[in-house]
């Protein structure tokens, strides 16, 4: 199991979305890229229709599941901390996390070493979801 996961992140990934609505996965390998579909029979209807891309930052959570631009991600740092809550984003030189309550940008590696292990990380919402959020903290440029 540990081996796929690491070659799936090896592969490029975006999530595709139409808003604030989640329509699927799209992986690109060497040449062609590779479609997965949320839509109730979305082989049938042709490619999921989308208006947003967020792209997948490099590491996945403890359920298996990779984390994307825009993610609200809980991080328990496993030292009796309580756990903070930080926000995928690309800055401009790499991904991290923004930290919603220290209001500061953690990469998510230094020099290709990561900061964090997938036991640490946890999906627990998306930014595109909670606009209060967004407002709040000045982000809202990035929803559009």
């Amino acid at each position: 199991m540990k081996e796929e996961v690491v070659a799936e992140l090896k592969k490029k990934c975006y999530r595709l979305r139409k808003r604030d609505r989640i329509v699927g996965i799209m992986i690109k390998h060497k040449k062609a890229f590779k479609f997965k579909g949320n839509e109730f029979l979305w082989w049938i209807l042709g490619m999921p229709k989308y208006n947003f891309v967020d792209e997948g930052v490099g590491l996945i959570d403890k359920y298996g599941d990779e984390i994307f631009e825009l993610d609200i991600v809980e991080i328990n740092d496993g030292v009796g901390e309580p756990n903070k809550r930080g926000i995928a984003l690309w800055n401009g030189d790499c991904f991290g996390f923004y930290m919603i309550e220290e209001r500061e940008f953690m990469p998510v590696q230094i020099d290709g070493i990561s900061l964090f292990t997938r036991n640490e990380l946890e999906i627990v919402g998306y930014l595109f979801e909670n606009k209060k959020l967004s407002d709040r903290l000045g982000l809202n440029h990035l929803l559009h």
